[in-house]
């Protein structure tokens, strides 16, 4: 199996190399031959496990890669390519310069993400782009058929199109036998015996401080309610990213106190200490921080902001939908979850076992494995 990404698989680029690093592991471990092929080097630490090869040239298309990556395949006897960056075509050109193997691409993100916030996102970018916002209903037209130029390339080039969740096969293109729904993973699940009822008074977020996408203002505006009714619980926000001044400067104008930026930081501590795991994003493909805090019996409470949303949590049972930019309906239900520490004990069991049966990565490999079987099989 050969897995091509645009970077190395490092957990803390993002998502896409997150999931290429538990899938990497997993079928290694499975006994399978795995490699691992980048286009551009980062430059930050690799996991001691993993070795990374690289393309001669950045340029995706070049003909030395194409000559690269035929050699590559016959050399270590591929049988199945995964393209991880099925939305970006120069990637996908070289990726299907190659003949007599299984071809996959996949798609990280929901198909019509930058339709659905394009306005907001030329507003809230600013500079000349703002400029371009009386054309958005144009320039959306010119930009979903560029999409469907894109998907219909894909669906007539490969063998399958994974997608994050069947809720996006929101494109004629992408409603075909040839598209397959496949959801992310996590690897590490906590010990069954972790009691809820023993966590920390602690309301985590964790991801990029960015307004245009995560927009963790929005829960800041909705801790400050939280915490004149609450004031012994403590709101810790983990990652780093372009807005982070604007968030700490932001939270000091709100008058919140009881709040801590912690930077770059290994998750999974904070996941087993929290109670309570927010997402407020504008748009999301299938956020991983939120399955990851259901391993660890952390009550997700998130946006219904994003098709998937609804799909990862059933609604008061195994956690909380808030519908979008209801800062006051986010406070609202922290403070139930807050108050009633039964209803909340219940909610975290029932998001562990639903993380531990659908989200595991021995449950998702076993959904790939039967994909690569009925491919090889033809």
């Amino acid at each position: 199996i050969l897995i091509i990404s645009r970077h190395e698989p490092i957990p803390l680029i993002c998502g896409v190399e997150r999931m290429s690093l538990l899938l990497l592991r997993k079928f290694r471990k499975d006994g399978h031959n795995v490699f691992s092929l980048a286009l551009a080097k980062t430059g930050l630490e690799q996991p001691e496990d993993i070795t990374t090869d690289y393309f001669p040239s950045e340029d995706a298309y070049a003909q030395e890669n194409i000559d690269f990556l035929r050699h590559y395949i016959r050399e270590n006897h591929i049988d199945v390519l995964l393209n991880q960056y099925g939305t970006s075509s120069p990637e996908s050109r070289l990726f299907l310069s190659c003949k007599n193997v299984v071809r996959i691409t996949e798609l990280h993100i929901d198909p019509e993400m930058q339709l659905r916030y394009f306005r907001r996102y030329l507003k809230q970018r600013g500079g000349i782009r703002r400029f371009l916002i009386p054309f958005a209903p144009l320039l959306k037209v010119r930009y979903r058929r560029s999409l469907e130029r894109l998907y219909a390339f894909q669906d007539e080039n490969n063998d399958a199109i994974v997608l994050l969740s069947d809720k996006y096969r929101t494109f004629s293109r992408l409603d075909t036998p040839k598209v397959y729904a496949m959801p992310n993973a996590v690897e590490v699940l906590a010990d069954a015996s972790l009691r809820p009822e023993d966590k920390e008074k602690n309301i985590l977020f964790v991801g990029r401080l960015d307004r245009v996408q995560k927009a963790p203002e929005e829960l800041i505006m909705a801790f400050a309610i939280v915490e004149k009714k609450h004031p012994d619980w403590n709101f810790i926000l983990v990652g780093d990213g372009p807005d982070k001044e604007f968030m700490m400067d932001f939270a000091r104008k709100a008058g919140v106190k009881n709040i801590r930026f912690t930077g770059h930081a290994d998750p999974f501590p904070y996941y087993e200490k929290s109670a309570i795991n927010c997402l407020t994003s504008n748009f999301e493909g299938f956020p991983m921080t939120i399955i990851e805090g259901m391993a660890f019996k952390a009550v997700p409470v998130v946006y219904d902001s994003f098709p998937v949303a609804s799909e990862i949590i059933d609604d008061n049972q195994n956690g909380c939908l808030v519908k979008h930019h209801d800062r006051q309906e986010m406070a609202r239900k922290l403070c139930r979850l807050i108050e009633n520490p039964q209803e909340r004990c219940r909610m975290a069991e029932a998001a562990y076992a639903k993380a531990r049966r659908q989200y595991h990565i021995d449950a998702v490999a076993q959904r790939w494995y039967s994909l690569f079987n009925k491919l090889l099989s033809k």
